[in-house]
C-alpha cells in the first residue's frame, strides 16, 4: 500500500467525523441561543402576570399577601432567582416593599437593577422591562395602581 493510499483512506474516514464535530458544535450553539430567548420571553410573561397578582396587595398595602405570592413564586419555579416589589413615585423610588430571594442567592444585588429602572423610561401596563445584559437578566413590570 502507498503513502497516496495511506492519506485518502485517512481523509475518508476523518471527513465524516470532522463534519459531525462542526454539526454537532452549531447544533448547541443555536440551542443554547434559543434557550436564552425562550427563559427572556418566560421571563417577561411571568413579570407582567406577578405585577398583576400583586397588585391588590400594593395598592391596599397588604404587602403580607403580596409577600406570600413571590415566595410562592420562588418557591415554584426555579428559573425565578429574586424577586421584588418596589414602590416608585416618580423618578425616585419611594421604597422597596419586598424582597424575596431562591436559595443561593440571598446576597444578590438588587440595587443596580432598581437604580436601572428608575432611569428607564416608564413601560406601558402589560410590558415588560429588561434591565440589564448577560447574568443576571432583571426583569420588571409596571402596576398601574390609579384604575382597579
Amino acid at each position: 500500500m502507498s503513502v497516496l493510499d495511506q492519506k485518502i483512506r485517512i481523509g475518508i474516514l476523518a471527513t465524516p467525523v470532522v463534519l459531525t464535530a462542526v454539526l454537532v458544535s452549531i447544533s448547541l450553539a443555536a440551542i443554547n441561543f434559543l434557550g436564552k430567548d425562550s427563559l427572556r420571553e418566560k421571563g417577561g410573561s411571568l413579570a407582567v402576570v406577578t405585577a398583576e397578582t400583586v397588585k391588590a396587595g400594593v395598592q391596599y398595602g397588604v404587602f403580607d399577601d403580596a409577600e406570600k405570592l413571590l415566595e410562592q413564586l420562588i418557591a415554584n419555579d426555579g428559573d425565578v432567582s429574586a424577586s421584588a416589589i418596589v414602590v416608585q413615585d416618580g423618578k425616585s423610588m419611594a421604597g422597596e416593599k419586598v424582597k424575596k430571594f431562591a436559595k443561593g442567592y440571598e446576597n444578590a444585588d438588587l440595587a443596580g437593577a432598581i437604580k436601572a429602572l428608575l432611569a428607564a423610561p416608564p413601560a406601558k401596563k402589560g410590558e415588560p422591562v429588561f434591565l440589564g445584559e448577560g447574568e443576571p437578566q432583571f426583569i420588571a413590570a409596571r402596576i398601574d395602581l390609579t384604575a382597579n
